[in-house]
Parts: C-alpha cells; sequence; structure tokens
C-alpha cells in the first residue's frame, strides 16, 4: 500500500472519470491498492482512450511528473486540443502523496480536494474528502493495517458524520498479491460487492467484479504488457460479455510524439 486508493487515468464510462468514481477501475487504483510495481517509473506519460469498437481516440491524458511521482494530469475528454479537465498532486519529503485538487471543467478553480494523513507506520492513515471544495468535509476514508503493516481494510464514512457506512476487507495470498476485495455496504453483515484478482508472475492480469455481489460477475478488466512487463493496454468489459467497450492505450515514450 503506498498512498490512496483510486486516484487517476479516466476509465469510467461517463463523466470525468474515477475521481468522481471511485469503484472505476485504473491502472492507478491497482497500483495504489497494494500492486506496487505494476507502473513503471516514471509511469505513462500520455493515455489514449478509445470509447468504442471504432479504433478512434476519444479521450486524452497527458501526464507529467517530477521525480518520478505524477504530479498532474491533463485531460482532454474530446481530443478537440482544449482541457477539460485537471488534476495536480503533492508529496511531502519522503514522496508520500498528501493532497490531490480537481479542477472538473480546467478553468482554474478547485471543485474537488482531498488531504492524505499519514500514520505512525508511514502509510496512509485516512482521506479527507470535501468533494466541492467549501471548506467542509463530506467524505472520510480510514485505512486499517495487519501487524505486517499491508492494508487489511478501509472503512467509508461517505458522509463525514463519524459513522462507518462501508467497510471493504482485503485478501491476500502467500506471495502478499492481493486476490480478493469484499465491501459490505450498510455494515449489514451482506457482501454487496466482490473484486477477484489474477496474476501471472506476481503481475496483475485480470480484475473481475460482482458489483452487486449476486455472485454474476458484471465487469472485467484485462492487462497487457511489453517485454519490460510494462502495461501497454488495458482493456474494459463492462458486461462481462467478454465484449471490451474501452480499450486504454499507454504511452511511456512523449517526447517523440
Amino acid at each position: 500500500m503506498v498512498a490512496a486508493i483510486v486516484l487517476s487515468c479516466g476509465c469510467a464510462a461517463s463523466g470525468n472519470g474515477p475521481e468522481t468514481d471511485p469503484d472505476a477501475a485504473t491502472f492507478d487504483a491497482q497500483l495504489i491498492q497494494g500492486d506496487a510495481g505494476t507502473l513503471a517509473v516514471p509511469g505513462p506519460c500520455r493515455l489514449d482512450t478509445d470509447l468504442g469498437p471504432d479504433s478512434v481516440v476519444d479521450r486524452r491524458d497527458f501526464r507529467t511528473y517530477e521525480g518520478g511521482l505524477l504530479v498532474r494530469i491533463e485531460r482532454d475528454n474530446d481530443v478537440n486540443g482544449v482541457l477539460d479537465y485537471v488534476q495536480t498532486r503533492s508529496y511531502d519529503e519522503d514522496g508520500r502523496l498528501i493532497g490531490l485538487s480537481i479542477d472538473t471543467n480546467a478553468d482554474g478553480a478547485i471543485d474537488d480536494s482531498r488531504v492524505y494523513n499519514i500514520g505512525l507506520n508511514g502509510k496512509t492513515a485516512s482521506i479527507d474528502f470535501d468533494t466541492n471544495n467549501d471548506g467542509t468535509l463530506d467524505q472520510i476514508w480510514r485505512y486499517l493495517y495487519d501487524t505486517d503493516d499491508r492494508l487489511d481494510s478501509i472503512e467509508r464514512d461517505t458522509n463525514a458524520d463519524t459513522v462507518v457506512d462501508v467497510l471493504e476487507r482485503y485478501y491476500r495470498a502467500l506471495n502478499n498479491t492481493v486476490y480478493r476485495i469484499d465491501r459490505d455496504t450498510g455494515l449489514d453483515g451482506t457482501i454487496d460487492f466482490v473484486e477477484i484478482r489474477a496474476y501471472v508472475d506476481n503481475l496483475l492480469q485480470v480484475l473481475e467484479r460482482d458489483t452487486d455481489g449476486d455472485g454474476d460477475l458484471e465487469f472485467r478488466q484485462s492487462y497487457h504488457r511489453d517485454s519490460d512487463s510494462k502495461v501497454i493496454r488495458v482493456e474494459i468489459d463492462r458486461q462481462a460479455d467478454d465484449i471490451a467497450e474501452e480499450h486504454l492505450l499507454y504511452l511511456y515514450e512523449c517526447g517523440a510524439i
């Protein structure tokens, strides 16, 4: 676990992407949720997204790094040369994420901000969400770790009233990879969401989700890598029917583009 959960990369079918949809499956999310090492450092400098079967780029992200850390994401939602979204990140002297700001329409005003609080173990202890940047907390996520300082669960207080509304648990294999995530919304003992991950040589290959806890898959995401194990393409199947609706292309050599 290196920082927070689900931050970037524009993979949602609608809206600006996973920044407003905590469950949107993104490659950055897998890195942050415990699969460190899956992204090259620095990571991809551009992400092209094809939202249909026409092999046409429908959305483009540009990423800026400083000292190997992702500090800025700029998004062109319709690839017309005009930015529609800007995200900036700040880090402490040890390279740990401590702040994230989102300008949802690239007008220069911050619309959504988050503060990442670091615990005594040097890892994220909680995230404070101000989703409309009015100075009032709207959500609080608390991170709990096991005796080996591995992420064990996340308690989500979705309206910042000090009451836990969602409990998310992480399950690990002997090689320390996260192979399952369960979510209980309402803390009634019922699992409402299940995510299963499959690996090859400890690298994430396939992620599948049962988003309503009925035992049937509703989502699948697959990862394709180059000879250096860097992810170069992600395919998203939003109905788990073996038909990918979204294709994401990661580019690492942007200086020549």
